[in-house]
Formats: C-alpha cells, structure tokens, sequence
C-alpha cells in the first residue's frame, strides 16, 4: 500500500476545513458577546437613521414628519432608559 487514496485526502481536507471554519466562528460570536456587541439589539435598529448628513437650509429634508430630523429621532430611541 503506497498511502491513502486521492478521495480520503480529499475528504479528510475538507473535513479539517470545516472543523477551522466553525472554529472561527464559534470565535467571533463569544469574542462579540464578550465585548458586548449584542448589547443594545433596540438601538441596532435605528443605527442607519444616523446618517451623519447635515441638512439643507431651506429644504424639508432629513425630517420626521414631527419636526425632528432623523438623527433627533434616531436618538430619541437610542437613549438609555
């Protein structure tokens, strides 16, 4: 016998690369909720209403219907109760 066969190394590559892919992962999810990335699932949402975009002077933009404009509104919700 000269060695494993083409197919068992193939396998076994890939079974190596899957064990290290979830390994990985496993990683980055307990590194995130270590570092509390997962905190503040209700602030999450209102993330892209933060766009950072200043308004025009005379236009209506960037408003919410009740006066405030997105970033007023967005940290409206963001706030710590």
């Amino acid at each position: 016998m000269s060695g494993m066969s083409a197919e068992t190394a193939f396998l076994l590559f890939w079974i190596d690369f899957t064990v290290m892919a979830l390994a990985a992962v496993a990683a980055a999810v307990i590194w995130g909720v270590r570092a509390g990335q997962f905190g503040n699932q209700d602030g999450a949402r209102y993330l892209p209403l933060r766009s950072g975009i200043p308004e025009t002077r005379g236009g209506e933009s960037g408003k919410d219907g009740k006066g405030a404009t997105t970033d007023e509104a967005a940290g409206r919700h963001l706030r710590d109760d």
